[in-house]
């Protein structure tokens, strides 16, 4: 009897092939076009489980491209934790490309089991590490690589930085960038130019210009940045964010829908418009009832944007002063706020009233619905028991077979 259900343990086991954790590095390599030449780029295998004899099987996917390149090994077994490969693109010649511009080739790494053929399960592995090509656009094309503004505190200046790459076949003369400044109601602060701009072929220009944030009221401030390379072609266009500090913080969103009659959680996105850290603010929430409900004591870091949460009970409509001479199914919007107290260090030790609205719903009445028995079973444990009785049907009939 001990040797049947050692036998039946054993074909559970053997059902099972085992194939080998893998990795690859590094997760992706940048490569320029070479018109009818070559470039390769070098990956590491890595076999986290520390075990010999698996399969890997190598191909190249995504981009056109990918029917270009070949590997050192295409399919080989993993002897060590590490296995080098190289994987070369030949080009072929830049009139008989049909694809441009950055090119992603995915070079997928799988492992190979035999479970499948001998009709049992496998476990099988497979990495996709990235293989980026950049192609010259023909004729004047740039790409903006690189566009950044230090956020500051108010009363200070900050700077603006980019770098344009030429990323088509022809140089770029006699070009110019532009920057526009906007506040968040889509005004228009500030605007700077950059002219007679050259970029040679391939080749990638930085430049830099102070910002007179000094003079700018505290707040976010958008900023575009746009390269005009070609008179008939749309600008390389670029957008970025920055701030102008002050002690004051900014309700981005919140929680505005709410259920009557029961207690409804809230969740409120704040914005520190401070370039140190706020800490220990005190903010408090007006609610239906009249009454103050703080919420949790927030610490804002630099610029920093936090959700806050916290819960508030919602009488039924007819049962508050914010809801009398209401028909109890229909919506209502209440108008209340929230305070926030500024720790007594900050520059405007004073309180800010930020307004909120409230749409304040009727509940649906839930919904019964009947369900069967076989819905209501797990599937995993019925699984179970009818192995259990297929288990105990051939106990007895072995040991019937016995006798």
């Amino acid at each position: 009897m001990n040797r049947f259900y050692f036998f039946l343990f054993l074909i559970f086991i053997l059902s099972f092939s085992l194939v080998v954790s893998i990795g690859v590095s590094p997760p992706k390599q940048y490569v320029d076009f070479i018109s009818e030449g070559s470039a390769s780029a070098d990956y590491t295998i890595l076999n986290y489980g520390g075990l010999v004899g698996t399969n890997i099987v190598l191909s190249a996917e995504g981009s056109p491209l990918a029917k270009y390149v070949s590997f050192s090994e295409n399919n080989f077994v993993m002897k060590t934790n590490e296995h080098l490969i190289t994987a070369t693109i030949n080009f072929p010649s830049y009139e008989n490309l049909s694809v441009y511009g950055k090119q992603i080739i995915r070079i997928e790494a799988s492992e190979v089991s035999a479970g499948p053929s001998s009709g049992s399960f496998a476990v099988v592995t497979a990495v996709e590490p990235w293989l980026i090509v950049n192609i010259p656009i023909p004729g004047h094309f740039a790409e903006i690589e690189k566009f950044s503004i230090p956020n500051v505190k108010e009363g200070e200046d900050s700077s603006i930085s980019f770098s344009i790459k030429n990323s088509g076949t022809k140089p770029l003369s006699n070009t110019r960038a532009e920057i526009e400044v906007f506040d968040l109601k889509g005004g228009l602060i500030s605007s700077m130019s950059f002219d007679g701009i050259n970029i040679p072929v391939g080749s990638s220009k930085s430049f830099s210009k102070p910002l007179r944030s000094s003079l700018m009221d505290p707040g976010k401030y958008l900023l575009v940045l746009k390269y005009y390379f070609d008179d008939n072609l749309k600008p390389a266009s670029l957008s970025n964010y920055f701030f102008v500090g002050t002690t004051d913080i900014l309700l981005l969103n919140y929680t505005s829908n709410l259920v009557e009659g029961k207690i409804n959680k809230i969740s409120l996105t704040l914005q520190s418009l401070w370039g140190s850290d706020l800490r220990s603010i005190r903010a408090s929430i007006i609610d239906f009832n009249n009454h103050s409900q703080a919420l949790p004591v927030i610490d804002l870091g630099p610029f920093e944007k936090r959700v806050v949460e916290t819960y508030i009970d919602v009488p039924l409509l007819n049962g508050s002063p914010f809801f009398l001479n209401t028909s109890r199914y229909a919506n209502l919007s209440v108008d209340t706020f929230m305070t926030l107290k500024f720790p007594t260090d900050a520059s405007n030790d004073v309180d800010k009233r930020i307004p909120l609205n409230f749409l304040i719903s009727h509940p649906v009445d839930p919904v019964v619905e009947s369900k069967s028995f076989l819905d209501s079973v797990n599937v995993l444990l019925l699984s179970f028991i009818i192995l259990l009785l297929v288990l105990i049907v051939l106990v007895l009939f072995l040991v019937f077979k016995k006798k």
